[in-house]
């Protein structure tokens, strides 16, 4: 591969090692950027809008935050887990339940 990128966004404090001459040959190149900033936000909602993307989420009642939590902190979410408080009407989210629906899968209400 020729032009290659390696964007870091997130990192440990441990120094990140990476030969010399493969980045060199390839053309390779490694960065940081500083993603979470509200413009980063805003662009990546501009670029849903103009290609038709959405989110699949899992959906809990807020009444059961504490299972939702234990349930992405195991590891266990397949998706965005997203808390709804009384009216759960989500029009720009496909639901876990949604794209799950023809593998019989319950929600979690």
């Amino acid at each position: 591969m020729l032009n290659g990128k390696l964007i870091i966004l997130g990192a440990a404090a441990e120094p990140l090692q990476v030969p010399g001459i493969p980045p060199i040959l390839g053309r390779r190149s490694v960065m940081g950027w500083p993603s979470g900033t509200s413009i980063d936000s805003q662009d990546t909602l501009n670029l849903s809008l103009l290609t038709g993307v959405r989110a699949m989420s899992e959906v809990f009642p807020l009444e059961r935050a504490a299972e939702a939590y234990e349930h992405m902190m195991s590891g266990k979410a397949r998706f965005r887990a997203v808390l709804t408080t009384g009216d759960r009407t989500i029009t720009s989210h496909c639901t876990r339940e949604q794209h799950l629906n023809k593998e019989g899968e319950q929600d979690h209400e």
